[in-house]
């Protein structure tokens, strides 16, 4: 009898520092990409951007990690007496799904990022309410009141433009200048 409540102790231990060592490493990881993802610390030092970026990587030993929760989840199961979920730990766990969720929704999106840069062309023009777009390679490219009236339709210009291929046809401008 208590072997079984050593190795149920065991069990439960290493569950519960499995999900903090995920959490941990899920929330760093976020962090450093969304902290990375700004070009303030390219401005400081492109070496301290990169180890930033190099940490945010660390989101893809989550699934690893997980799965090591998940087995020592159902062993501890399997060998305690307690088969039920109490209701105190339902709002929590709910709360923590929610936001894992939404860590890794954001950061899927945002591995679809992309960047177009070089000579762009302007096919045309459209203005709906107060927005401003230029179509370039059959892309929406949203745009300032400025820059739409500074661009004229079919000549070419050194620019570039972030787009997202999960959402295609649509871009945010960056930076146009005219051809030398």
């Amino acid at each position: 009898m208590l072997k079984k409540q050593s190795s149920v102790l065991n069990y439960y231990v290493l569950q519960k520092r499995i999900l903090q060592l995920f959490i941990f490493t899920t929330l760093v990881s976020f962090l450093c990409s969304q902290i990375g993802r700004s070009s303030i610390l390219i401005s400081m030092s492109y070496s301290l951007h990169e180890v930033v970026y190099g940490i945010a990587n660390l989101i893809f030993l989550t699934p690893i990690l997980f799965l090591f929760f998940v087995f020592f989840r159902v062993k501890y199961i399997q060998s305690s007496s307690q088969k039920f979920i109490h209701v105190r730990r339902i709002v929590p766990t709910f709360l923590l799904f929610a936001t894992l969720v939404s860590i890794y929704t954001v950061s899927y999106y945002q591995l679809h990022d992309y960047t177009t840069a070089g000579v762009l062309s302007i096919d045309f023009k459209t203005q709906e309410e107060n927005k401003y777009y230029l179509w370039i390679d059959d892309t929406k490219i949203s745009t300032s009141q400025e820059i739409y009236n500074m661009v004229e339709i079919k000549e070419e210009y050194d620019g570039s433009y972030l787009g997202n291929s999960l959402n295609s046809g649509k871009g945010k401008l960056l930076s146009i200048n005219t051809l030398q």
